[in-house]
């Protein structure tokens, strides 16, 4: 398993781990443990970025198109949820 994350990285979704649009934001189920996690817009970017299979610098580099935001704050940001979203068991690295 990687212990730490770059760039380069790219993360494996859950198989357990279902998501439901409601308007610019995403529900996620973790059906191995009865859970809901939710997303604001900006989480639901990254999330949907992980589905594609991109790499985190990729996402920070979609962040910085979107929003007023260095890329480096963008970066960091999808590193903490990353970090917290595979703490729940949500992703793999």
């Amino acid at each position: 398993m990687k212990t730490s994350l770059d760039v380069t990285t790219r993360v494996t979704i859950a198989p357990s781990v279902y998501v439901r649009a409601f308007g610019e934001e995403l529900v996620l189920l973790d059906f191995s443990r009865g859970e809901y996690f939710g997303l604001d817009e900006t989480g639901a970017t990254i999330w949907r970025g992980l589905e594609a299979g991109r790499a985190l610098g990729e996402i920070a580099d979609t962040l910085v198109e979107h929003y007023e935001v260095a890329r480096d704050v963008a970066y960091h940001d999808i590193v903490a949820l990353v970090t917290h979203m595979q703490s729940q068991s949500l992703l793999t690295f």
